[in-house]
């Protein structure tokens, strides 16, 4: 319930201010009113599913991400028609009719779904399957980022002849932006470090997918290629910050270990930091529990050697 209150309380802001940002830059530096309405309609597009991946790199609330992109994808059924009848319908003649794809949005949220079941089925029926497990997330999670970076280039590789920078730069301020707004808005929120990322994450990234359907079937050809040309730059250039901090951070990593080769790596773990405040993570309760058998506590160690003392000095006597 904690989560699904503060996916409420942070989705709701997230509309307003990417849906604002995003038509303001486009406004500034957008002279096509088609690549205005693009960007436009991106920002009006629910989270993508990469914020997820990125906010289990940085070690995120990924509870929280996950939440906040579930609400999102299910407020963008009416928010989508609500902010084109607002601002939209005034771009440009061809912006006014806007077909809502309900099919995608709802394939989105299934594919949302059914990871996150089985998911929370193993973490309830197989606690030490999922502890073994952990291990193998991240780096999994970081070949299936690079992979969407890659294909994401390579789809829309025809675009990059309509490409200009102002368009480049419009994609790159709309999703760059939208990190700092995020953090402040969680940081003025008082929340923690970890949610403070999720946040920032899921704030910046959108489902350029939806957003591409809606403009392919609401505009016709030429109009729909060149209207998603901003959409693709921001595509492309939303998760650069990311790749750049995660290489950075990868480095650094490798020359303290060069430096300082005696130090033990801190363990980092994949929950969110409620799950596990609250008990609510049973893999770490079972390891938990696992080692509290095995190991003998501090007080029985301190019984134990008085006990050995005391029958040395009896033989002694």
């Amino acid at each position: 319930m904690a989560q699904i209150s503060r996916a409420n309380l942070y989705g709701g802001p997230r509309n307003v201010i990417i849906v604002l940002v995003s038509y303001g830059i486009g406004l500034l530096l957008l002279e096509n009113a088609l690549m205005r309405f693009g960007i436009f309609m991106l920002g009006c597009s629910p989270g993508g599913n990469s914020s997820n991946l990125w906010t289990l790199i940085f070690n995120g609330d990924v509870a929280l991400s996950v939440t906040m992109t579930f609400v999102s994808t299910i407020a963008s059924i009416g928010m989508m028609p609500l902010w084109v009848f607002l601002l939209g319908r005034h771009m440009s003649p061809e912006t006014g009719v806007l077909s809502v794809p309900f099919t995608n949005i709802i394939s989105s949220l299934i594919g949302l779904a059914i990871p996150l079941a089985i998911g929370m089925a193993i973490y309830k029926l197989k606690p030490t399957w999922a502890l073994a497990l952990t291990k193998y997330v991240k780096p999994v999670t970081i070949i299936v980022l690079i992979a969407i970076l890659v294909l994401s280039v390579t789809v829309n590789q025809y675009i990059f002849l309509l490409m200009t920078w102002q368009a480049l730069l419009c994609g790159a301020l709309v999703s760059w932006s939208a990190y700092v707004f995020g953090a402040l808005a969680a940081f003025v929120g008082r929340l923690n470090r970890a949610q403070i990322i999720a946040v920032a994450i899921e704030i910046a990234f959108q489902n350029s997918g939806i957003a591409m359907v809606v403009l392919y079937t609401s505009l016709p050809l030429p109009d729909a290629d060149l209207v998603i040309v901003p959409v693709v730059c921001q595509t492309i250039l939303q998760g650069v910050p990311l790749y750049v901090l995660y290489i950075a951070k990868r480095i650094k990593s490798c020359v303290s270990k060069r430096l300082h080769p005696d130090e033990k790596p801190v363990p980092e773990s994949i929950s969110s930091e409620p799950e596990l405040e609250s008990g609510l993570c049973p893999a770490k309760a079972a390891c938990e529990e696992a080692r509290a058998c095995v190991l003998p506590s501090k007080d029985a160690l301190e019984l134990r050697d008085v006990v050995n003392d005391g029958d040395v000095k009896k033989s002694r006597l």
